[in-house]
C-alpha cells in the first residue's frame, strides 16, 4: 500500500470512530410499554372499538390505553 492509500485509510478510520450513534435514546423502565393484555371479543365488539379507533385517528391499543386513563383505571 502506498504512503497516500495509507492516508486516506486512517482518516477513514478515525472519522468512524468519532461519528456519534444515530436513533432515539433509550426509555427508562418505567416508560417501556412491554406488557400485553388479551382479552375475548365478539366481532361486534372489536368492529365497535376498531371503528371508535379509527374515528379518533388512533390505532385500537392507543385508543384503549388513552380512553383507561381518561376514566382513570391506569
Amino acid at each position: 500500500m502506498n504512503k497516500f492509500a495509507n492516508v486516506i485509510t486512517r482518516e477513514i478510520k478515525t472519522h468512524t470512530a468519532i461519528q456519534k450513534r444515530g436513533g432515539r435514546p433509550k426509555k427508562n423502565e418505567s416508560e417501556k410499554r412491554d406488557q400485553k393484555i388479551t382479552i375475548a371479543l365478539t366481532k361486534d365488539e372489536k368492529r365497535k372499538l376498531e371503528e371508535m379507533a379509527e374515528e379518533e385517528g388512533l390505532s385500537v391499543g392507543v385508543f384503549v390505553r388513552k380512553t383507561l386513563k381518561q376514566q382513570e383505571v391506569i
